[in-house]
């Protein structure tokens, strides 16, 4: 699964917290107050069962590091998958983070050469 460095603001757009405990989130923006953050993120592309060829299917998995005190500390393993239609904002962004995979993929190949 390809992984990118994307900005907290794009994984808000892209909605990646919304499924994920408001403790969680809360502690995370408390310490990565700047959008312009970066998170790590995998990002795969399944095949939409559905019958509407028009909409794709992504799933991402990232990780939230918390802090609650001394005993409750660790990480928060997240997999999310979203389902929008190809011709969406939410796809105009997600071309974004495709073309920054490509890149980073490109560039790890003319350094292994």
């Amino acid at each position: 699964m390809p992984s990118t460095l994307i900005t907290i603001e794009t994984a808000q757009y892209l909605g990646l917290f919304d499924e994920v405990k408001y403790k969680y989130v809360k502690d995370f923006f408390d310490n990565n107050d700047d959008d312009d953050d970066l998170i790590e993120i995998e990002v795969e592309a399944v095949d939409d069962d559905d019958d509407l060829p028009t909409f794709c299917k992504t799933i991402f998995k990232f990780e939230i590091p918390f802090d609650f005190g001394m005993c409750d500390k660790g990480t928060l393993k997240v997999k999310t998958t979203k389902r929008y239609n190809g011709s969406s904002p939410f796809a105009m962004k997600m071309c974004e983070v495709w073309d920054s995979i490509e890149e980073e993929e490109e560039s790890d190949e003319e350094e292994e050469e």
